[in-house]
């Protein structure tokens, strides 16, 4: 999708110069007295897409730059499962509320019993 919007961008910057530079050329040949009004059209769509077609262009691959760099460092997302209550106690047991001593190990909050953890990635 962003490279159709950087295409989209040089687009609007080519058409951009082409207005620009039309209204140049009638500036200098002296056409400018008979139409006014065409010129200030085409020195308006000049100075617009000279102006907006770059950013359009730049921040459409910026974005692309950092979404495809965003995906490239996602890690896998981890699940942890464990018991509803403690073996020991019968407390609840809570994720929030463990105790964790370790990336796969905890304890129950209440009693200090370890809770069996697994760990599992998608």
């Amino acid at each position: 999708m962003n490279q159709g919007r950087v295409v989209a961008g040089l687009v609007v910057t080519l058409i951009g110069v082409l207005a620009f530079w039309a209204s140049m050329q009638m500036l200098f040949t002296d056409i400018l007295s008979m139409d006014w009004a065409l010129w200030t059209i085409l020195l308006v769509i000049g100075s617009v897409g000279i102006g907006v077609g770059p950013v359009v262009a730049i921040v459409a691959y910026v974005k692309s730059t950092v979404e495809q760099q965003t995906w490239a460092q996602t890690e896998p997302q981890q699940v942890y499962s464990l018991p509803q209550r403690c073996k020991e106690c019968g407390s609840e047991i809570g994720l929030h509320h463990l105790e964790w001593i370790g990336p796969d190990e905890a304890r129950c909050p209440y009693c200090s019993a370890a809770v069996p953890v697994r760990r599992t990635g998608f």
